[in-house]
C-alpha cells in the first residue's frame, strides 16, 4: 500500500514551475513599463515641437529673446524627463522666394539643451529639405522645430 498522503491546499509538486515563471514575468512588467516610458517620451517630443513651432509662428517677427525664452522653457515642458544634456531643439526659419524655387533656410536657433545634432533642415544658406508633398506657394515662409533626445535605455 501506498504510504503517501497528502493534506487539502497541499501540492505534491514542488513548484518548479512557478519559480521558472516567476523571471519571464519580472522581465515582462519591467519591459512594459520601459516601453510606456519611450512612449511617454515620444509624446513629450512631439508636443515640444509643436508648441514651439506654434509659437514662433505666430508673430510677425521673431526676436532672438522669444527664441531664447523657448529654449529656457523646454526643459520644463519636458519634465519628468532630464533634458540638460539629452536634449536640443533646432527652429529653422525658411522662405520661399517664388513658386519655382525650392525654399531657403534664412536663419536658424538651436537651444533647449547641450546635445549637438546638426539640423536636417539644412544650414543658413541652404535650399531648405522640406518633406514631399509639403504644398507651398511663393512668398511664404516655413518654420521648422526639430526636437533631438538622447535616449538612455
Amino acid at each position: 500500500m501506498d504510504q503517501r498522503s497528502t493534506s487539502i491546499g497541499q501540492s505534491r509538486h514542488s513548484g518548479g514551475g512557478v519559480r521558472a515563471v516567476l523571471p519571464l514575468l519580472i522581465l515582462a512588467l519591467l519591459g512594459t513599463v520601459k516601453v510606456g516610458r519611450f512612449v511617454y517620451l515620444n509624446m513629450k517630443l512631439q508636443n515640444v515641437a509643436s508648441n514651439v513651432a506654434d509659437i514662433v509662428s505666430r508673430p510677425d517677427q521673431v526676436a532672438a529673446s522669444d527664441l531664447s525664452n523657448l529654449s529656457t522653457a523646454a526643459p520644463f515642458m519636458m519634465r519628468p524627463f532630464q533634458a540638460s544634456e539629452h536634449l536640443r531643439i533646432i527652429v529653422t526659419g525658411a522662405v520661399v522666394p517664388n513658386e519655382t524655387d525650392p525654399a531657403e533656410v534664412v536663419w536658424q536657433a538651436a537651444g533647449g539643451g547641450t546635445l549637438s545634432p546638426s539640423s536636417q533642415v539644412g544650414e543658413i544658406g541652404d535650399t531648405a529639405a522640406v518633406p514631399e508633398g509639403l504644398v507651398y506657394f511663393g512668398g511664404e515662409a516655413l518654420i521648422v522645430s526639430e526636437v533631438f533626445y538622447a535616449y538612455d535605455h
